[in-house]
């Protein structure tokens, strides 16, 4: 027979074997999966992370193209004519960011007689422009005061009845401006239309121009003339 004392232990190593059995083949195995599942948790957050990460990255580099490529300025390439006192007189190629005074660097410079009273050195260059530089006293340039600003008109013909007259084919953008009715867009769009068509012939061509009907060309004609610079 087992004594009470010795069923005791008996019952207690039972009872060890048991939960040690539960843990090795139950427990143990539960908890390792959970385990696992939540490492492939963290590995698949930081997978998602890392593709979020790369996605705006991709973003941010495409933003920075279109910036940069918004940022882009086209150059623009086209001769103009330099005359009067200049060192170097003559047809230079430009670019639609260059301005007078780099006109009249390509030209060698000023000769010692230039007038620049009335010459604006900061005008932006049109294409195919005529900058004449004039002398003092010289008698084929007319003067007239403007506005905003002093505006130069060079009378080839030196014909009286082309006095205070803008010339067409030579008159920049501020010059146009001169004229009643017309504004800076119109004025860009006479520019715009002598560089792609070439000089006005006549006065009555200025009505091909976009935006310049009869009405507006009525109110000007006895304010512009047509000179052939060519």
């Amino acid at each position: 027979m087992i004594s009470e004392r010795n069923l005791k232990i008996l019952i207690f190593i039972i009872a060890l074997l048991f939960i040690i059995l539960f843990y090795i083949f139950i427990a143990r195995p539960k908890l390792n999966y959970q385990t696992i599942n939540s490492w492939q948790t963290l590995d698949n957050c930081s997978a998602k992370n890392t593709v979020i990460n790369n996605s705006e990255s991709k973003v941010s580099k495409q933003e920075q193209i279109f910036e940069s490529e918004a940022t882009v300025q086209i150059i623009e390439v086209f001769p103009v004519h330099i005359m009067g006192e200049v060192k170097q007189p003559g047809v230079y190629q430009v670019d639609s960011t260059m301005i007078v005074q780099d006109a009249i660097e390509l030209a060698g410079g000023l000769t010692s007689e230039a007038d620049l009273l009335l010459i604006n050195l900061a005008n932006q260059i049109q294409p195919h422009q005529k900058i004449y530089i004039p002398c003092f006293n010289d008698d084929k340039l007319e003067k007239v005061q403007s506005e905003n600003n002093p505006v130069h008109i060079f009378n080839q013909n030196n014909n009286p009845d082309s006095a205070l007259k803008v010339d067409l084919n030579t008159a920049d953008l501020n010059e146009l401006q001169t004229l009643n009715g017309i504004g800076p867009s119109k004025a860009q769009a006479i520019i715009e239309y002598r560089a792609k068509n070439g000089s006005f012939l006549k006065i009555e061509d200025l009505m091909q121009v976009p935006g310049i009907k009869e009405g507006s060309f009525e109110k000007i004609r006895d304010k512009i003339i047509v000179n052939n610079h060519d």
